[in-house]
């Protein structure tokens, strides 16, 4: 048994998992040629809803601190259009979703390894939360006319009632779910101007000038990502 747990404990990094690279302009062969290679693995998430990103990173992070000298390439891409219709007095949740968010991808290169490989980031924790007494908060339902997008108006409340966790990045949703969070939290304006000078500009930058973070993603069930 000794020897067995010495096995496993040589297959895993030493160091925490760090972002190496970040990219939002990619090659157009680059994502086939990655399953062209034979010593790669690949993990496929599909229909995650408006956290996959943050998802992403928390797999990714288990991937790289579990396997010595590894290296994910992490690509994502999250679409909005999919659920564009004309508008409907009915379904207005479905245009104000397609108000506030849109399409978007990006790629990262993330390792865990003590030699310095001068990150940009360093990946300290993950987890994932669904909400209780949030079912049907955001949901998508695929009808004749495509897929609907439905935003109950509770949304805010149901994020800002469950932040239990200081925080002064928030990564995605409009002014009324920033302006809930910062609320509870009693964030001062400093703490979120700049992301919601980013929302105004249909953008998802996060503040800056600070050592700590944290990313949250939200999407259906009402599931959160940090």
């Amino acid at each position: 048994m000794a020897n067995n747990a010495n096995a496993y404990k040589h297959q895993k990094a030493e160091g925490p998992a760090t972002v190496l690279a970040i990219g939002k302009a990619t090659a157009p062969r680059a994502f086939p040629q990655s399953f062209w290679a034979s010593n790669v693995k690949h993990i496929m998430l599909y229909q995650q809803g408006c956290f996959g990103g943050a998802t992403v990173l928390r797999v990714a992070k288990d991937l790289a601190e579990n396997n010595k000298s590894a290296k994910v390439l992490a690509v994502v891409s999250e679409l909005t259009s999919v659920t564009f219709n004309a508008p409907n007095e009915e379904l207005l949740d479905n245009l104000v979703g397609s108000a506030i968010f849109g399409d978007g991808a990006a790629i990262l290169v993330i390792g865990s390894d003590p030699v310095p490989e001068k990150p940009q980031f360093e990946i300290h924790g993950s987890d994932e939360n669904i909400l209780p007494e949030s079912d049907g908060a955001i949901e998508g339902r695929l009808t004749e006319a495509g897929l609907i997008f439905h935003l109950l108006k509770d949304v805010p409340g149901l994020i800002s009632r469950n932040s239990l966790l200081i925080f002064n990045k928030a990564i995605e949703g409009g002014r009324a779910i920033l302006d809930e969070v910062a609320k509870t939290l009693n964030l001062n304006s400093e703490k979120m101007e700049m992301r919601r000078r980013s929302a105004g500009k249909k953008s998802s930058t996060t503040g800056e000038g600070c050592e700590w973070g944290l990313i949250v993603g939200f999407g259906p069930r009402l599931t959160i990502e940090v």
